[in-house]
């Protein structure tokens, strides 16, 4: 009898039933918030975690509900600075989630959050750093206030793939994650499609770069790698404008001796569909459904049933 040829794990790795894993001991939300126009009204931040309920075992999670702080100013959100009406607005804002938070029942996520304010404005990356260091999961997922899920997964083959594999971050990818891989075929001469892993019904695609929108990361190494590591993340910044183009800088340039460091992927439940899991309701101009009725327009997607 031939000896079975031996297939990289890098390159495939297929489960016909992927276990079950006890999210709600591995993970913890880091959800992270800012200012914005609509404020006080919590509508955009209840949307988003309505929209939990579309993957599942994820709801049974504990959260921390970052909130970046912010100083009056012209606005310059980027440096944490918005006019007057708008920082009270925000603090109301933040009044109101903290009541959510309060009168929550026992078997919604909200009686499993705890909302943190920042005494000033520390940007996303540092705002998903004090998080890291508040959770004590191995795992957190790092999500943005104005992206909500978009359709039905489970997260348990995410989990699954991260321990056997020790990947450090695995995307639920919005669009852009998908224009990413087609951009190294085509621009970099880089077929992460190949690369692909093969896990249960779906496949983790691996990528270049570190991207802010929604993610699961092992946490321990988020803190070495961007914080602690080379090009350690300076305070005010995004991760994606900073840490994520020298990564990106150097998976090009070698990218056999460089991924096993980084080790980031996109996950693909369906290895049939090529989809987003994400889709981003762009906080900065977002509308209230009621002000866009008002305005004769149709509600925002997603999150049906908030009010």
């Amino acid at each position: 009898m031939c000896p079975e040829e031996e297939v990289s794990p890098q390159k495939k790795m297929r489960l016909e039933e992927v276990p079950l894993t006890h999210v709600n001991g591995k993970v913890t939300i880091l959800m992270v918030t800012s200012p914005i126009l609509s404020h006080p009204s919590t509508e955009l931040m209840e949307r988003v975690v309505s929209s939990f309920s579309l993957v599942s075992s994820l709801s049974s999670c504990n959260m921390l509900l970052l909130a970046d702080g912010a100083k009056c100013g012209k606005f310059r959100p980027k440096r944490g600075m918005v006019p007057t009406d708008m920082v009270t607005n925000y603090s109301m804002y933040l009044d109101k989630l903290e009541e959510l938070v309060e009168n929550a029942e026992t078997d919604s996520i909200w009686s499993r959050t705890k909302v943190i304010r920042m005494s000033e404005h520390l940007g996303f990356g540092h705002v998903v750093l004090h998080g890291l260091k508040l959770a004590t999961t191995e795992y957190v997922m790092v999500l943005q206030h104005d992206h909500p899920f978009s359709i039905k997964f489970s997260i348990n083959p995410v989990m699954e793939f991260m321990d056997s594999n020790k990947a450090n971050y695995v995307s639920l990818p919005i669009s852009t994650v998908w224009r990413h891989v087609n951009r190294c075929s085509s621009m970099h001469q880089i077929d992460l499609r190949a690369k692909a892993v093969t896990f249960g019904r779906g496949r983790f695609i691996p990528i270049l770069f570190w991207y802010d929108g929604t993610h699961v990361a092992r946490r321990d190494t988020y803190i070495k790698l961007v914080f602690e590591g080379e090009q350690a993340l300076p305070l005010g910044h995004f991760i994606e404008d900073t840490f994520s183009q020298w990564v990106m800088g150097l998976l090009r340039e070698d990218y056999e001796k460089w991924f096993p460091v980084f080790s980031m992927f996109m996950f693909q439940p369906d290895e049939e569909k090529e989809e987003a899991l994400i889709f981003h309701l762009d906080g900065r101009n977002y509308r209230t459904d009621g002000e866009r009725r008002e305005l004769g327009w149709g509600d925002n997607p997603g999150g049906a049933g908030v009010t």
